[in-house]
């Protein structure tokens, strides 16, 4: 019995002195400011005024990336073109959210580059003279150009 309480005290102090170190590194680098990369944010919305929740959702994630001080790019495609368009009402939102109209100019107006697929502008019967200000066609160097390695990218 006294041998195993001698093995116990041997074993808690080695166990002690080992941990002992890497706790004291780990609350010293604690205290440190830590620079953290800001990656790149990629909004991909195919919703479109038929699934206005998720358009809102995309259009709310790109506000917090810019919040954060990311840099953001939203790039509409497949139904979500028209939410661009001079023509969509401007009082069609999702419950409480602002308005998308709004919501995309404020993104733009805060720094969010906003690309539209070329294709399926078209095929909604609209052409590049029908965006609001702000917004782009995309082009393969304007949209890929915003990946970087480790770009996140969201689909709505």
């Amino acid at each position: 019995m006294r041998r195993n309480l001698i093995l116990s005290a041997l074993l808690a102090i080695l166990l002690g002195t080992l941990l002992m170190p890497a706790h004291a590194d780990a609350k010293k680098k604690t205290s440190e400011p830590v620079e953290v990369a800001k990656r790149a944010m990629i909004i991909n919305i195919t919703a479109g005024p038929a699934d206005i929740q998720k358009v809102s959702m995309g259009l709310g994630l790109a506000a917090h990336g810019l919040g954060d001080g990311r840099e953001v790019t939203i790039f509409l495609n497949v139904q979500a073109p028209i939410i661009a368009s001079k023509g969509f009402s401007p009082s069609v939102g999702y419950i409480q959210d602002m308005p998308v109209k709004a919501a995309l100019e404020k993104l733009i107006a805060d720094g969010a580059t906003v690309l539209v697929c070329p294709h399926c502008l078209e095929v909604a019967g609209l052409s590049e003279a029908d965006l609001i200000e702000g917004v782009a066609l995309a082009s393969r160097e304007s949209l890929f150009g915003s990946m970087d390695a480790g770009a996140a990218v969201f689909s709505y």
